[in-house]
């Protein structure tokens, strides 16, 4: 098969430094990037010569691609994918893809229509701690799921003050749809991607968020006073029709030393505890640990280590196989992603579905403007 060819919607940090890298080594063809922002083709570039930058997104911006890759702001994900849909090509999903059951219908009818595949990333499932987890779940080994508790917290990891990242017209939501996705993909996967129905959340913001910016992803805010419109941090808990719960927690800013990520999963016949640090954090926790108890008796499970990269490469690799299929008429490839994105669409509609005064978050900022222009 001949290299996919990708347009990429959105030329921000993760599209420079992780996925545009990734797709050039697997053997993918960028074709252009898409941003209106100047300083993404002042960036790019240099780096990847003959790279197409285009200002805005239209037919002519994907003209001669297989495949649409889409990193554009939140409240872009679902409009944008449904545009690269209804032009019949393929669209790789950055995450939080959607913000709701409806949302999540909409993009997979279209999906099926067109015969276009329709994935959303999933690097955490990638991981050889997550996937060791899920082996052992699924092998029996915990018996009947009662209980996932995940969480993620960073001591310091505000995105740039005044990006769209920290404003609720264009983020939607802010650590519980950046790091909350990412767990909820493994939480919501090892019970098998239900669909959520009730739960409740409480979404909390940083009185002084200047204290708890990321520094590690070299993003200086220039304004301090900026704003910050979405949750730092956010605590739920998502209710499984199986009697089974899924517990939250998520915290761009904490008074923790280290950032960690945690996985716990309880079970009939035992009980699975991950500790470990998600992502590209440079405080994270020093040895990844992952122990299985049964009866008072502990258990270390051993994974392969690797790097920080390794699950986004995974994910890559896979995803371009997958194209691969779809293009030859093979779409049996995308029902698991489409009852993972009903679940993941329905557990974010579920933790944003009602008004929250402390961090500016309302239904209708989900609900209603998910929808953008799109140039003809």
């Amino acid at each position: 098969m001949s290299a996919v060819r990708i347009a990429l919607i959105g030329g921000g940090w993760v599209v420079q430094n992780v996925w545009l890298p990734l797709l050039v080594e697997a053997g993918a063809k960028p074709v252009c990037v898409v941003d209106p922002s100047p300083e993404v083709g002042s960036a790019l570039l240099p780096r990847f010569p003959g790279i197409r930058i285009e200002p805005e997104l239209s037919a002519k911006a994907l003209a001669g691609c297989d495949a649409a890759f889409i990193c554009s702001p939140n409240v872009h994900h679902v409009g944008h994918a449904a545009f690269a849909l209804t032009q019949g090509i393929h669209v790789i999903l950055e995450k939080p893809a959607c913000f709701s059951l409806e949302q999540a219908e909409h993009l997979i009818g279209l999906s099926r229509r067109q015969q276009c595949g329709l994935w959303v990333t999933s690097a955490s499932s990638y991981r050889s701690d997550v996937r060791r987890m899920a082996e052992q779940v699924r092998g029996g080994g915990l018996g009947r799921l009662h209980c996932v508790d995940v969480s993620w917290r960073r001591q310091a990891g505000i995105p740039r003050l005044g990006s769209w990242f920290t404003r609720a017209g264009s983020a939607i939501a802010g650590s519980g749809g950046d790091l909350g996705w990412h767990l909820l993909e493994v939480a919501l996967g090892l019970l098998d991607y239900p669909t959520i129905h009730s739960g409740f959340s409480r979404q909390v913001r940083a009185a002084a968020p200047q204290r708890f910016l990321a520094a590690w992803r070299d993003d200086a805010s220039a304004d301090l006073d900026a704003e910050l419109s979405v949750d730092t941090q956010l605590f739920g808990c998502l209710l499984i029709e199986t009697g089974a719960v899924v517990r939250l927690s998520t915290a761009w800013a904490s008074h923790q030393e280290r950032d960690e990520t945690t996985v716990l999963a309880y079970g009939d016949e035992g009980e699975l505890a991950l500790h470990s640090t998600f992502g590209f954090s440079t405080n994270g926790t020093r040895e990844p640990r992952l122990t299985l108890a049964r009866l008072g008796v502990m258990e270390e499970l051993q994974f392969d280590t690797e790097d920080k990269i390794a699950p986004y490469r995974a994910f890559v690799q896979t995803a371009l196989e997958r194209i691969g299929c779809a293009s030859t008429g093979d779409l049996d490839v995308i029902e698991v992603d489409y009852r993972k994105l009903r679940s993941l669409g329905s557990a974010m509609g579920v933790l944003y579905s009602t008004p929250d005064v402390s961090a500016g978050i309302s239904c209708s900022s989900v609900q209603d403007v998910y929808t953008p222009e799109v140039a003809s």
